[in-house]
């Protein structure tokens, strides 16, 4: 089935027991035709390890993923099941001030945030789309894979 989009990309990030446990993330990337790659890994332990944390590593991951292989004008659609990726992502992309960041996640947003900045600089489009956790279950699965 064909849409309006060069990629697809979905991204998933986990920790257990939350906070402080083993962290792990996934992404999953596809064009019009077939998946292109599946990534995945841990994240070590320790009380800076939180679900934040781990998706927003998984989504700085996936954008850089995304940043080797897209073109200028290229129309890329990222997606995950986490409400604050989502949201932090749409407001860099909509130019959005927001407060001055707070929490463990920060190191890896940052991250996330430069690896966007690099793919809007390129010419690349990216959209972002929050999506429940059923439709989320390849990337979810890669990012349990390893605890």
């Amino acid at each position: 089935m064909s849409h309006p989009f060069d990629l697809l990309g979905w991204f998933d990030g986990s920790c257990s027991p939350q906070p402080g446990g083993i962290g792990g993330w996934g992404v999953v990337l596809r064009d019009n035709q077939k998946q292109l790659c599946k990534l995945s890994g841990t994240l070590p332990d320790g009380p800076d390890m939180t679900n934040n944390v781990a998706e927003f590593h998984a989504c700085a991951n996936l954008l850089e993923l995304i940043g080797d292989l897209a073109m200028k004008d290229w129309r890329v659609l990222v997606q995950g099941d986490s409400r604050l990726v989502i949201s932090k992502m749409t407001a860099i992309l909509r130019n959005k001030r927001s407060r001055k960041e707070r929490g463990k996640y920060v190191p890896e947003y940052l991250r996330a945030r430069k690896n966007l900045f690099d793919l809007k600089h390129k010419g690349v489009i990216v959209h972002f789309q929050w999506i429940g956790r059923e439709f989320n279950s390849e990337a979810d699965r890669l990012s349990v894979a390893h605890r």
